[in-house]
């Protein structure tokens, strides 16, 4: 992997763990103020940067990069209404959104197909959450200041449950050589899905890199490799 590529990389590591940080600031003003919905929506969404932040550290080991664990930034932020962790919160992952796509242009550039197509679901994550953030204002500023509807918005808000990335990123085994690796795992059935979804290793090199079709949130491709490191 080119330097810059790891380096940026490693970079995003402390950034998800940043916004996971941040997103738990949110999540403790809203439990201040009473409002325990969106304290769990923010919850979750602490969860789900800091699982980005584990796909990132796991590329960077599963291509024999080394990863530097830096210290997280405090969170700084003025909170002073119901609003504002909403506006930050877009405002945070358009920032994001920047950065992977610095990747992706750095990985381009040096002709990382691999790390692309890595960042591709990074791509269209973005995408949802800024989508996400904007909507999450717009009900703000339609139902928020009234408190019968800001009850309703802080309901649905409870409605959310964590779901795993669709994206796995399988560790590598540590018991031989990649090419032995790779053929014991090309001599295994791929698993059945009971959703229905395909799972399909990804990587000419015989990397257990997993990927769901129609968005499965099963945990087949876990599991399997599971299977895969103790028969090995």
């Amino acid at each position: 992997m080119n330097k810059k590529v790891a380096e940026l990389i490693n970079d995003q590591i402390n950034k998800e763990f940043y916004s996971a940080y941040l997103y738990l600031e949110f999540a403790n003003y809203y439990a201040d103020a009473g409002l325990d919905g969106f304290e769990n929506w923010y919850r979750i969404q602490a969860q789900e940067e800091r699982d980005h932040a584990m796909l990132f550290y796991q590329y960077m080991h599963n291509n024999d990069e080394k990863v530097t664990l830096k210290a997280i930034g405090q969170p700084e932020c003025e909170l002073t209404d119901n609003m504002a962790p909403l506006k930050k919160g877009l405002e945070h992952e358009k920032y994001v959104t920047e950065l992977i796509h610095t990747i992706y242009a750095a990985a381009q550039e040096d002709h990382d197909f691999r790390t692309m197509q890595m960042l591709d679901w990074f791509v269209k994550e973005q995408g949802e959450e800024e989508k996400n953030a904007t909507d999450m204002i717009t009900k703000m500023e339609l139902f928020g200041s009234d408190a019968k509807g800001l009850y309703m918005l802080n309901s649905e808000m409870a409605g959310r449950a964590y779901t795993a990335p669709s994206l796995v990123l399988s560790a590598m085994l540590r018991t031989g050589p990649v090419k032995r690796a790779s053929s014991f795992f090309r001599t295994l059935p791929l698993p059945h899905c009971p959703n229905g979804a395909e799972v399909r290793p990804i990587g000419a090199d015989g990397t257990p890199l997993f990927s769901y079709n129609n968005h499965c949130k099963c945990r087949t491709a876990i599991y399997f490799h599971r299977e895969l490191a103790a028969a090995n």
